[in-house]
């Protein structure tokens, strides 16, 4: 159960509407729906509904998610491993719930997202991906990254890459701290996987 009360569409104000329909009508809404972005009646899901409650962030915050998972150069494996270490770092349920269906989507394996929930070391056949995980865990936990990870990360993806990894870490570290601080879970009838 959340803190907050879930917005129906058909309440909103005309600012909390464009977010609305930026997200059930973006770039989120294509393709296979791996999660459920909204309820029975049309409210949204997860993070989405806490940022119709401050419209000016919220957007600004969609935009930025947007931006985040769809139109960078990282492959979207690295992405989703990113986000799955951030959501178990946070034990947050809705992050993990969403982008472990989508990791499993793209071909990560159970192994790797079974370790990464499990907060150990997934073996990744590529050493490229696993020294991005390397950067994300690093990031997460140290809140800093050594020269020598760094360079490592730097020859894979370029300073840009960097850029872009570790602004994805900040978002996603922000949403599952508004749906901690909102105690926002996943949508009735779905497990959750972190101990309280």
């Amino acid at each position: 159960m959340s803190r907050l009360e879930l917005l129906h569409p058909d309440k909103l104000n005309n600012a909390q509407r464009s977010i609305y329909d930026g997200i059930i009508g973006g770039k989120r809404a294509a393709g296979p729906q791996l999660f459920e972005l909204t309820d029975g009646d049309g409210c949204l899901n997860g993070p989405f509904n806490a940022l119709l409650y401050s419209p000016n962030v919220g957007s600004a915050l969609s935009k930025l998610g947007e931006t985040i998972r769809f139109d960078t150069k990282l492959s979207s494996r690295v992405r989703e491993i990113a986000i799955l270490v951030v959501s178990e770092e946070y034990k947050c349920e809705f992050e993990w719930y969403a982008h472990a269906a989508i990791g499993h989507h793209i071909g990560l394996s159970k192994n790797i997202l079974d370790a990464i929930r499990n907060g150990k070391v997934p073996d990744f056949d590529v050493e490229d991906e696993k020294a991005q995980y390397e950067f994300c865990i690093q990031l997460v936990k140290q809140r800093k990254i050594n020269d020598g990870l760094y360079n490592r990360v730097k020859s894979i993806i370029g300073e840009g890459g960097i850029m872009e990894l570790s602004a994805l870490v900040g978002y996603y570290t922000t949403l599952a701290l508004v749906m901690n601080v909102f105690e926002i879970s996943v949508p009735t009838g779905v497990t959750t996987v972190f101990d309280k």
